[in-house]
C-alpha cells in the first residue's frame, strides 16, 4: 500500500455527519495510478512527489463527473522531497 490517508477499515459515521457539508466527492485511487501519476508528474513537470501526493492529481478526474463545471480543484502536494533516493528512485521504474 503506497497511500493511506484512510487508514482504518471503516469510515466514522459520527464523523462522516459532521463533514459532509465540507466534503464534495470520495474516491479510492489503485496503488497503480498513484505510480502512474508520479512518473507522470516527475518527467512532465520535474515534480517529486510522495505517491500519497499523487493522489491530488488522480483523485479529480476520478470525480469530476460528480462536479459542477465551474469547478478548479487544487492540488496541495508534499512528501517528496523528502523521501530519499533509495525510496524515490525505485517509484519511477515501471
Amino acid at each position: 500500500m503506497l497511500a493511506d490517508g484512510l487508514a482504518v477499515p471503516r469510515a466514522s459515521a459520527t464523523v462522516a455527519g459532521l463533514v459532509q457539508h465540507l466534503v464534495d466527492a470520495v474516491v479510492t485511487v489503485s496503488d497503480d495510478s498513484l505510480l502512474h501519476e508520479v512518473r507522470q508528474q516527475w518527467q512532465q513537470h520535474g515534480l517529486r512527489l510522495a505517491p500519497w501526493a499523487a493522489a491530488g492529481f488522480v483523485a479529480p478526474r476520478l470525480a469530476a463527473s460528480q462536479w459542477p463545471q465551474q469547478v478548479i480543484p487544487l492540488v496541495w502536494t508534499s512528501g517528496g522531497h523528502g523521501l530519499p533516493d533509495e525510496v524515490f528512485l525505485p517509484l519511477l521504474a515501471g
